[in-house]
């Protein structure tokens, strides 16, 4: 059960990170299109 848990957080932080450098690689290709509010 534990284990479990523990793979399901790092599969989270897995995709959080792949979203934050899908993000950075967006942001590198059209800063123009980036939106005023950086959230």
């Amino acid at each position: 059960m534990r284990e479990t848990g523990r793979r399901k957080l790092r599969e989270k932080r897995s995709e959080r990170k792949q979203l934050v450098v899908m993000d950075i690689c967006q942001r590198d290709i059209n800063p123009a299109q980036r939106p005023s509010r950086g959230r």
